[in-house]
């Protein structure tokens, strides 16, 4: 049977009332006979279009919604839930329109913002999302979707901090929403904050105990926080309710490698990549574990991978990619610089390997390095560029971290000849006046320049009280940036000089600090571009390491394979720095002594 009748509204009310009493397949048979009945006005066709869109068929529920607009007049509910059905056909600016429609007939109706909101950011109109996402909080407050909504924007802006204003409001409206506090724990996570999400996390664990992804994000947590071995446990509950989750199986491999459990690492690393070979991330991180136990053959290998991962894989050029095997005799290589600047400092190094083979080398770095590189590095580049410049004719190029595998390198052949950096003569001589001759003067640098790149290697310069309350010290400021908010919170009685407002102030990076560099007996650095820096330039070098370091600083050496200057100074226990400055006031004193 079907309905003649020119009323569904009725029906369609019955229908929801069904649903909310449970009586889900009366509901839907009433539904499917609002579907098929003739439908003699707007009304009826809004019924039905709505149904359809709620069965996820836009295409159906756009044409009833298009003939009810086709017979007049149409409220701005339907003009909204017509933008709906655009917007999941993928016609977002159709979608717009038919907001821009409502509006003008309810200026201030929230749903119409909100989904004009949501079609617009499809569009990476975003700022003007943001803007409809307002426009709707303004009219209704309380409105749990644009609130939601606004919060998800900010996040995918990487705009954490005010996420956090939307996603605590939401709270308070629903605090026993467990996906609720799983957002609040990731926005306080993007923002370095990972006691407070922990506190997140774990109240949304409660909430839903069996969610596999809240243990995951839990473990992720106390990763960040160095409490690995909590950290395996949350991952090992995450897989025992979704074993399939390989993203948590490699989290756990290398948490494992954190804990030197190497062994049990690498068969977890070696299982992520056999089961999903596709896993980019998997490769990686097993490429890190193989060369952090020197086997750099394999490990360099496998480190070809980071070129797939999506945030970075436009930056590598495809063509005419040097292996290693290709005569360089005669012909032009284009080195190109990735990653970080102390990566670049490092392996711009290798330059002069292919020059020594015959090589016209052009080496293409970020910008701030450009003059750095340009006027220091030894023996010179035959030409040197901006990084996203457009490059001279080239015959064969290479990214700056596929080098070591080109040459074939190994921790026993690693190019270890310095200084390949040395300072503007003119600079240096202008900074060794400015510093004088007085004490013994180290530069200290203890933290990297980009938050979140440095879990684990900082530690906070009041570490360093005690070597500077020894005779004769001068502690000189190399930090840069984040960090130097730190010099605020000395210990009574503890100096550290600074370099003043022109200390490497501008462009171009740190052109001062290998001047400065020059006039110190000694740099005390965490592992960060000042190390690099310093051992690039030979100068005596102290780095404090953690206990399980990046790959290239290997493990249990007290070297360092690329920069002979270099000492090595390990923590003992995860996390704890104490052994490391203890070691260093022993070696301070004898080496003042020897100094005297």
């Amino acid at each position: 049977m079907s309905f003649t009748t020119n009323r569904l509204r009725p029906q369609f009310e019955e229908v929801r009332q069904l649903r909310a009493q449970g009586q889900a397949a009366v509901a839907e048979m009433l539904a499917r006979q609002i579907v098929a009945a003739v439908p003699a006005g707007v009304d009826d066709l809004y019924c039905q279009a709505s149904l359809l869109l709620e069965w996820n068929r836009p295409a159906d529920a756009l044409r009833r919604f298009d003939e009810a607009r086709a017979r007049g007049m149409v409220p701005p509910e339907l003009l909204v839930d017509r933008a709906v059905a655009l917007k999941r056909l993928g016609r977002a600016n159709e979608a717009v329109a038919s907001c821009d429609a409502a509006l003008k007939l309810a200026p201030r109706f929230a749903p119409a913002h909100l989904i004009r909101a949501e079609s617009l950011w499809a569009l990476e109109r975003h700022d003007e999302a943001l803007a409809d996402y307002d426009a709707a909080l303004a009219a209704m407050p309380d409105f749990v979707h644009a609130r939601s909504g606004r919060a998800a924007l900010l996040m995918a802006l990487s705009r954490p901090a005010e996420a956090l204003d939307d996603l605590s409001r939401l709270l308070k409206q629903q605090p026993t929403d467990a996906q609720l506090h799983n957002r609040f724990g990731l926005a306080l996570a993007e923002l370095l904050r990972f006691d407070e999400a922990l506190t997140a996390f774990d109240r949304a664990q409660a909430l839903a105990p069996r969610d596999a992804g809240m243990w995951h994000n839990r473990g992720v947590a106390l990763w960040s926080l160095e409490r690995y071995s909590e950290a395996v446990e949350s991952y090992d509950k995450a897989l025992a309710l979704n074993p399939g989750l390989f993203v948590t199986l490699s989290n756990r491999a290398n948490t494992l490698q954190e804990m030197l459990r190497l062994d049990e690492a690498m068969a977890a690393h070696d299982r992520v990549v056999a089961t999903w070979p596709d896993y980019v991330s998997g490769h990686w991180n097993r490429s890190q574990g193989r060369m952090l136990q020197g086997d750099w053959k394999e490990g360099l290998t496998e480190f070809e991978w980071r070129k797939r991962r999506p945030e970075v894989k436009a930056d590598y050029l495809a063509e005419r990619q040097w292996s290693g095997a290709e005569d360089l005799a005669g012909k032009t290589l284009l080195i190109r610089a990735e990653m970080a600047l102390g990566d670049t400092i490092q392996f711009v190094r290798y330059g002069a390997l292919a020059q020594d083979r015959g090589a016209r080398v052009v080496l293409a770095v970020q910008p701030p390095l450009l003059r750095l590189v340009s006027e220091s590095l030894t023996p010179p580049a035959d030409m040197v560029i901006a990084k996203d410049d457009e490059p001279p004719p080239y015959d064969y190029q290479i990214a700056s971290m596929s080098a070591p595998l080109a040459f074939g390198t190994t921790p026993d052949n690693a190019p270890h000849r310095v200084p390949y950096l040395k300072a503007e003569p003119a600079l240096a001589a202008r900074w060794k006046a400015r510093l004088g001759d007085q004490g013994f003067k180290i530069g200290i640098c203890w933290r990297g320049g980009r938050p979140g790149n440095d879990m684990g290697r900082t530690f906070p310069p009041a570490l360093l009280a005690p070597l500077a309350a020894l005779p004769g010290v001068r502690l000189i400021s190399l930090q840069k940036g984040e960090g130097e908010a730190q010099l605020g919170a000395l210990p009574a009685g503890m100096i550290v000089e600074t370099l003043g407002e022109d200390f490497d102030a501008g462009p171009d990076a740190f052109r001062d600090t290998l001047a400065v560099m020059q006039s110190l007996d000694l740099v005390i650095s965490c592992d960060t571009a000042i190390a690099h820096l310093a051992g690039a330039a030979a100068r005596p070098l102290w780095m404090a390491t953690k206990k399980v370091p990046e790959w290239r600083w290997l493990l249990h050496r007290t070297d360092s394979v690329w920069y002979p200057t270099a000492r090595l100074f390990r923590q003992h226990e995860i996390g704890d720095w104490s052994n490391v400055f203890v070691e260093m006031e022993n070696q301070l004193r004898k080496l003042l002594e020897d100094h005297a």
